[in-house]
């Protein structure tokens, strides 16, 4: 099992033994100035005009996945995925300071990536899938080359 010293454990949060010092990684690293001013970019290239279906696959505690849905409006829909429970609920918790239709359900992204149903919200309707590391996805699982991933790393 990996100690909370290990960042690249983000897949297991739950399982270490301080699942909020992860918590903590994401709020500091939302802080910095780098972050700060390649969110306006990164967003910008999801290329939403308001009214998409948009699964936030990663969501980790919803900072991205709120500003989604106000980039969506009430028109739209927004779902963020995460596998932690400790991210979702602690997403779950932040969203009642919104004024937003949001969902977070806990979920594999990279499970549901390889079969395919990870494109769909959990009430089986289409929808835009992002993931910040990887790529925008289309129904059929190819990738969106009209819409940009959030980070391209």
């Amino acid at each position: 099992m990996a100690g909370p010293e290990d960042i690249t454990f983000f897949s297991a949060v739950d399982r270490t033994k301080e699942p909020d010092f992860f918590k903590r990684f994401l709020d500091e690293g939302n802080k910095l100035p780098g972050i700060v001013a390649s969110k306006p970019i990164i967003l910008g290239g999801l290329r939403l005009n308001g009214g998409e279906k948009v699964l936030d696959a990663g969501c980790g505690l919803g900072d991205d996945t709120f500003e989604i849905a106000r980039l969506v409006g009430n028109q739209g829909r927004v779902v963020g995925v995460d596998v932690s429970e400790t991210m979702i609920s602690e997403a779950r918790r932040r969203d009642a300071a919104h004024d937003l239709t949001v969902e977070f359900e806990v979920g594999d992204a990279q499970a549901s990536l390889r079969g395919r149903d990870l494109l769909c919200l959990p009430d089986g309707t289409d929808a835009y899938a992002c993931s910040r590391c990887r790529a925008c996805f289309r129904r059929d699982g190819s990738r969106d080359p009209s819409r940009r991933p959030a980070l391209g790393i």
